[in-house]
């Protein structure tokens, strides 16, 4: 039962039997299946999960605590597997900052695109895709050509720059 060989002497065999079938349901609802300590490098992050990652699923999630803060592109690489890009929201790489220094960092793999893309990072930034509708955020370079169209001299006051 369980891997384990039976014994007369052992009155223990049936915990232990338990322990070892309900492991795998106890990770679930701790969440350890998925989540690992980072290490790894500003723009490579790695972690080590347990059990571990041997194959990339569409829509896996992980999640792991950063080592250290992105400055630009970056990959990433579950229990040595191959690193990918970690794209953002808008699908693009990153840019610096999206990852921060022990923020709790959640990825999904795309399969479509072989890229890990970041859903998350506490204390990071978002990528804000191009936004087509009226309810939807603006990225940096759309704010600007708002600001552009409804007060071309004054721009640079609304947008804090001197």
């Amino acid at each position: 039962l369980a891997g384990i060989t039976l014994s007369p002497a052992s009155s223990t065999q049936l915990m232990q039997a338990l322990v070892v079938l309900f492991a795998s349901k106890l990770q679930v609802q701790n969440n350890s299946l998925t989540y690992a300590s980072g290490v790894g490098t500003a723009n490579a992050p790695a972690a080590s999960f347990s059990p571990a990652i041997t194959t990339l699923t569409d829509g896996m999630v992980l999640y792991f605590q950063a080592a250290a803060t992105n400055t630009g592109a970056a990959t990433f690489s579950p229990n040595g597997l191959a690193a990918k890009p970690i794209v953002g929201g808008a699908h693009s790489p990153l840019q610096g900052g999206e990852i921060v220094n022990g923020g709790k960092v959640e990825l999904m793999y795309h399969a479509g695109i072989a890229a890990w893309v970041l859903l998350g990072c506490t204390g990071g930034t978002l990528q804000v895709g191009t936004a087509t509708q009226s309810q939807q955020a603006v990225n940096l370079a759309q704010a600007q050509s708002l600001a552009a169209a409804a007060n071309p001299r004054n721009q640079r006051y609304f947008l804090g720059q001197t």
